[in-house]
């Protein structure tokens, strides 16, 4: 007799694409296939949309079903899942199988001696078996969604697609589902209007209290609202002490350690701990803007026995209020050998999913390919939890997935290593402060941790800038014995890591500089890459010279740089000397003299250098000089350099006739670099160039005296609707892309708008955001005018005082440290600022020998008698303020 059973057979193949499996029912097509290289959620995806229906069906009609499987192995796995009463917790590919209790000893079965790092604080509790979800909990977790991550994002909408999967969500047609959403929202809406009073007036202030009282009245739904909100106080007033108490100069008292604190340069351990933290906000979506600074992931490598001294669980520096007590746990990890480790949120490799996760592991991976090892080696890493990633939740599938892919690069490297991670909150590790502390510091815009980040020189190649996944693609391509491509060596030296000591792509270009001088046919493999980026359409000359000036610190002796290739590496040199603060005349000269004979063969090129010259001159102060460097293209016919070049010579020319106080020639040069843009055949670059420029024919038309309002207003509202809706989605905003487009508005709403629209702007302040770099220090400086003539003199102070430390934070060059110069003048001349980290004049002088320092030197002596507009009219001109 026949058997009956349905047979379903498991095949793996090899095929051109790779393995790949696929599951059919005897005497039938595939009902699916897959790649075996797929992730588990992948797999486990496939199999429920495709398959689960299917044997659903079948079982439901009463039949029995078979399963063939291909090997022995996979026949031992299913044996093995059918043993477990409800199942296995959690399923894995490993190389290595182990039970472990998480209540107890670490996974690796070894105990610990010394208290500080394992063993005082307790592990965290086993995993629960998964809870089934319902519909209370699904709107709990809708709830907790909007709360945390806010209404419109991918978090907050898969919870509401949840919810509206029961059927009681159905049946109320999601009205509750809509509730519970807005509870959320409120929640958020109204920490968020707690923390902006307790930073403007303190924690006990009673107008804080009263309001603290109100929110928990109106917050019925959330019995532990007050404790969150009392935790939202307290870090927000810490906040506004920490920026009383900052002494002036110095803004902070760390100095460098004597320990190395790169984790290559360490000396080998049998026993680490990581410690992992953040700081900073994280989109999933890269592209999108945030509130305040980019998220960035720093772990704290500690050997064992620990280095360093316990803290107190949960110490945060937030709740600080004083910047010395997070210089003392700072300081203290820099006199300690442990190892620090940062990556940025923009840095990481295109992903889909929780960019946390993302973060958290690139930083592992990185930790793991950087670990000193001489012989067995456990690594225990300890992850602070964050939203729905809580202490206890297993990432076992993690570590293996990781020391896999290691081990398929370099298996006798990574044989010997060891890897447990887990997830534990703030108080369950006293080590857990000081990466905190390091966290904090990098992710900060305040002038105490500005000056306590630049004194630790942790950026000088332990805290990384550059972009992780070409790193990634770089690292592995030399795991395999072979020579770094040209398209990657190019890719690392863009990095803006690639000339620190220590940062990891210097250490790989390190190896490829080697590998130049031991072959000279490899040094002829990039000069060819180099080439044909010269060659490009996209060419790139800032890109280029640093790719040349790379080649010649390895060229063979027999090999000399031919003159466009010259010219693309001076032109990089000059970049650099002028971000130093220096003047090379020589090189100019030189590069002058270049630009003469390559006119006619590479007309293109030598704009593009003749350009980046003036922009360099124009950062000096030196608009004259700035003329002088395009003086070669003046009545030059478009087509020489070609359209958008022409286009971007006659928009500089007006600038510098600008900076000069030459209005209306200013007005002629810029409209002709308009008229040229608006010919150009890709309608994106021609929006782009027209954007921009017309930004600088507005300020123009602010600064010319006796300019008709009208006509102010015209110009302006051409860059930026003065409408009430745009003033405030402007007002809220923070993108890179508008970010000219809100200093231009708001220089005008103090020059020249009216109280209505200037109340509209104010209006938003509670949803002020600020980011890094030009020109948000002028964006600050604006919003300080407005709150100042609106009377709030104290967030006028606070916004102004931060305006200041974001122009002086980092290496930003002399350019930006002049205007954050005068911005404190311009500070006390209102009576706003008394203590601010006052940059080096004399220094500043020497960088900058052409800037107006005259009325600077006035307001420095304090004879300057004009008012503090005057004072930005006379330091600042044109598009400088």
């Amino acid at each position: 007799m026949m058997d009956s059973t349905p047979g379903w057979i498991l095949r793996l193949t090899t095929t051109e694409n790779g393995k790949e499996y696929s599951l059919e029912e005897r005497g039938a097509p595939p009902v699916l296939t897959g790649r075996m290289g797929s992730s588990l959620e992948s797999k486990l995806s496939l199999l429920r949309e495709e398959l689960a229906p299917r044997l659903a069906a079948r079982r439901a009609a009463g039949e029995k079903l078979r399963l063939a499987l291909p090997d022995e192995a996979l026949q031992l796995a299913m044996a093995l899942a059918t043993l477990v009463p409800g199942g296995w917790d959690e399923l894995s590919l490993a190389t290595e199988v182990t039970c472990t209790d998480e209540r107890s000893s670490p996974p690796d079965g070894s105990t610990r001696t010394d208290s500080r790092v394992g063993s005082s604080p307790p592990s965290p509790r086993a995993p629960a078996r998964p809870v089934p979800l319902t519909y209370a909990k699904s709107l709990h977790d809708l709830e907790l969604a909007a709360c945390w991550y806010g209404r419109d994002a991918r978090q907050t909408r898969e919870a509401r697609d949840v919810v509206l999967g029961f059927p009681e969500a159905r049946a109320d047609g999601g009205a509750r589902a809509e509730r519970v959403l807005q509870q959320g929202v409120r929640t958020h809406a109204e920490l968020e209007k707690l923390e902006v009073l307790a930073r403007k007036h303190g924690a006990e202030a009673p107008e804080t209290r009263m309001a603290l009282e109100e929110a928990v009245r109106r917050v019925t739904w959330w019995k532990g609202f007050r404790e969150r909100a009392n935790r939202t106080l307290a870090q927000a007033s810490a906040a506004r002490a920490r920026r009383q108490a900052m002494p002036g100069v110095p803004n902070s008292t760390v100095r460098p350690g004597s320990a190395e604190h790169q984790i290559q340069r360490l000396k080998p351990s049998s026993r680490w701990t990581l410690l992992i933290d953040e700081g900073g906000a994280m989109p999933d979506d890269a592209a999108t803007p945030t509130p305040g600074p980019r998220g960035r992931f720093v772990g704290l490598l500690v050997p064992e026995p620990a280095p360093l001294a316990p803290l107190k669980p949960g110490w945060h520096a937030m709740e600080q209020h004083d910047p010395k007590a997070i210089d003392a746990v700072v300081q203290t990890v820099l006199d300690a050998p442990v190892g620090v480790l940062g990556i940025e949120l923009d840095a990481l490799p295109p992903s889909r999913g929780n960019r946390w996760v993302t973060g958290v592991l690139e930083l592992i991976h990185w930790v793991c390919r950087l670990l000193p090892m001489d012989g067995a080696t456990h690594l225990t890493v300890l992850i602070e939890q964050r939203g729905e990633f809580v202490a206890g939740t297993s990432w076992q599938a993690a570590t293996t997935e990781m020391l896999r892919h290691l081990a398929e690069r370099e298996p006798e490297w990574y044989r010997q290593l060891g890897l447990n991670l887990r997830l534990v909150r703030k108080g369950d590790s006293e080590l857990n402060g000081y990466v905190d502390a390091l966290a904090f510091t990098w992710t900060s815009t305040a002038g105490a941790s500005q000056a306590r980040l630049k004194q630790s020189r942790l950026r000088e190649g332990c805290l990384h800038a550059g972009n992780a996944h070409e790193l990634r693609r770089s690292w592995e391509a030399f795991g395999g014995g072979r020579p770094l491509p040209g398209e990657l060596w190019r890719g690392l030296v863009r990095q803006p890591d690639a000339e620190v000591p220590g940062a990891i792509p210097h250490l790989l270009l390190a190896r490829v500089r080697e590998a130049c001088l031991r072959d000279p046919g490899y040094w002829q493999e990039l000069l060819d890459a180099v080439r044909a980026h010269m060659e490009s359409k996209a060419v790139q000359l800032r890109e280029l010279g640093r790719e040349v000036a790379f080649l010649s610190s390895c060229m063979p002796q027999d090999r000399a740089l031919k003159p466009l290739l010259r010219l693309a590496w001076l032109t990089a040199r000059l970049e650099k000397a002028n971000h130093s603060g220096e003047v090379d005349s020589q090189l100019d000269r030189e590069l002058d003299e270049l630009g003469r004979r390559l006119h006619d063969e590479a007309p293109t090129l030598v704009c593009q250098a003749d350009l980046d010259r003036a922009v360099l001159a124009t950062n000096r102060f030196d608009f004259p000089g700035a003329t002088q460097a395009l003086s070669r293209w003046k009545d030059t016919a478009p087509a020489i350099p070609g359209l958008r070049h022409w286009g971007r010579i006659q928009s500089s020319l007006g600038q510098h006739a600008a900076f000069a106080g030459l209005h209306a020639k200013a007005e002629e040069l810029l409209g002709s670099a308009l008229e040229a843009f608006a010919r150009l055949s890709d309608d994106d670059v021609a929006r782009a160039e027209q954007s921009q420029t017309a930004t600088y024919l507005a300020i123009v038309t602010m600064d010319t005296p006796g300019a008709p309002p009208e006509r102010i207003r015209e110009r302006v509202a051409s860059v930026v609707p003065l409408t009430p809706d745009s003033i405030q989605r402007m007002a809220r905003g923070s993108g890179a892309p508008e970010k000219f487009g809100h200093h231009l508005l708001l220089r005008f709403l103090v020059l020249h708008g009216n109280q209505d629209e200037r109340r509209v702007y104010l209006a938003e302040r509670e949803a002020w955001r600020v980011r890094e770099g030009h020109p948000w220090p002028l964006i600050q400086l604006y919003r300080a005018l407005l709150l100042h003539e609106a009377g709030a003199r104290e967030e006028a102070a606070s916004h102004l005082l931060t305006g200041v430390e974001l122009a002086l934070a980092g290496d930003q060059g002399p350019a930006l440290a002049f205007i954050g110069l005068v911005m404190g003048l311009v500070g006390i001349q209102l009576g706003l600022l008394a203590n601010w980290p006052i940059p080096d004049p004399t220094r500043l002088r020497g960088a900058l020998p052409c800037a107006p320092w005259g009325p600077i030197t006035e307001a420095l002596e304090g004879r300057w008698t004009r008012g503090p507009l005057a004072l930005l009219e006379h330091g600042l001109p044109f598009n400088f303020r």
